[in-house]
């Protein structure tokens, strides 16, 4: 990915599929839709769901445990993010447009106390750890 475009639109558009994967007690692979890895110091995640779609249990642990253990480590910092969109499926969805519906952060889910884009997260996150906006 360059400038945010996807380079190889067939490639992009190809289902992966887990089928095989599967290990002992029904556990399967999950997958985030974006991360960031910062200079080693800031790790942001992100998963985009339509408005009326639950995220999965999988996935929220993966948020859970991910950004927290992250975040328990001195000098390291992560946060996670479910955002969500109104898009038919027939369009393409700009994540950094999308609502924020919750947040982890610091071992605990919240919900922005007003209207937050995910893109203007991400840049405040940027902006508190690197002391740029």
């Amino acid at each position: 990915m360059a400038n945010g475009e996807i380079r190889n639109q067939n490639g992009f558009r190809q289902k992966v599929t887990f089928k095989t994967l599967g290990l002992a007690g029904g556990i399967f692979p999950t997958d985030i839709d974006g991360v960031f890895e910062i200079k080693n110091k800031l790790w942001i995640f992100f998963e985009v769901k339509h408005k009326l779609a639950p995220i999965t249990r999988g996935q929220k642990l993966f948020l859970e445990r991910t950004v927290d253990v992250i975040d328990g480590v001195e000098g390291k910092h992560a946060c996670g993010f479910i955002v969500e969109h109104e898009i038919d499926s027939k369009r393409d969805i700009e994540a950094g447009e999308c609502p924020v519906r919750m947040y982890r952060h610091e071992g605990k889910w919240h919900k922005p106390s007003s209207p937050l884009t995910l893109a203007s997260a991400v840049q405040k996150l940027y902006g508190k750890h690197f002391n740029e906006s």
